[in-house]
């Protein structure tokens, strides 16, 4: 039974569904059908044969992969990963903190757990620790060598997605990506709630299906348009981080994006602090 030669592992709101959805359309790559399987964090006692089930319409001539990105944010994952399936290739996005902080306000007011402002978000609800980025990717940077680990910058996904993409491919040897995968544009924008109560609830209940082994029954409701489109609504204007709030995002992170630009050769505090 086939098992993942990579993993992204996160972090989240940083173009997960994107990657997702354009690996599906590469005939070399397999991806499970559901986005997040959450084995290696909340499932693992299932067991592997559980896990191998969603890689069984794999094919032999393709490589295969699972796109996870709470396990960034898992003490274990990174372990068992290591444990089961060996020197795989891991893949992690990163997004300019300030905005991963406004897309995460905007996800958690969607989904009904949090009704503040955007000050009181970054005073009261906002998990700091999340825009750490060289502590959430060390761990698998020390586990399975540099080599190993990509990381990629959210804002190619809309500037450059061929440069991208072809990055992705050299990292795992594969063909280059076809043309509709290049184009695939924007996915998952930023929604409010058309009903805060029943939007809650549903939030509550993709939780507890998660740590019951429903991941594929959030993907049937997750991938259709009809719910999605009964819950949510296009937001008309994103709310603006106030400067003081910003300065705070960036004094906050740029050691750690310090640390990513010199372990990985990049310019992120370039683009997302200056």
């Amino acid at each position: 039974m086939a098992t993942p030669n990579f993993i992204y592992v996160g972090t989240g709101k940083a173009g997960s569904t994107w990657l997702h959805q354009v690996f599906q359309k590469h005939p070399d790559v397999f991806v499970t059908p559901v986005k997040e399987t959450n084995y290696f964090d909340l499932n693992y006692d299932r067991g592997i044969g559980w896990y191998e089930d969603f890689f069984q319409n794999a094919q032999e001539n393709q490589i295969v992969g699972e796109i996870s990105h709470r396990y960034m944010r898992s003490d274990k994952a990174v372990s068992r990963i290591k444990q089961d399936l060996g020197d795989i290739k891991i893949l992690a996005f990163f997004r300019d903190p300030s905005e991963y902080f406004l897309s995460d306000y905007l996800f958690t007011v969607r989904n009904g757990g949090f009704s503040g402002t955007v000050e009181e978000w970054a005073d009261n609800g906002f998990d700091w620790d999340a825009i750490l980025y060289a502590d959430l990717i060390r761990p698998y940077v020390e586990t399975f060598s540099k080599g190993n680990v990509m990381i990629g910058n959210f804002k190619d996904i809309g500037r450059d997605p061929e440069s991208l993409l072809k990055d992705i491919s050299n990292f795992l040897s594969i063909p280059e990506f076809p043309s509709d995968a290049v184009n695939i544009g924007r996915v998952n924008p930023a929604k409010s709630p058309r009903n805060k109560v029943l939007s809650r609830v549903v939030s509550s209940t993709s939780k507890a299906l998660k740590r019951k082994g429903g991941q594929r029954i959030i993907a049937a409701f997750k991938y259709s348009r009809f719910v999605q489109g009964l819950l949510y609504k296009n937001l008309s204007k994103k709310p603006e981080i106030p400067a003081v709030v910003r300065e705070k995002i960036i004094s906050h992170s740029v050691e750690d994006i310090k640390w990513l630009d010199s372990t990985f050769d990049t310019s992120l505090e370039e683009m997302w602090c200056k």
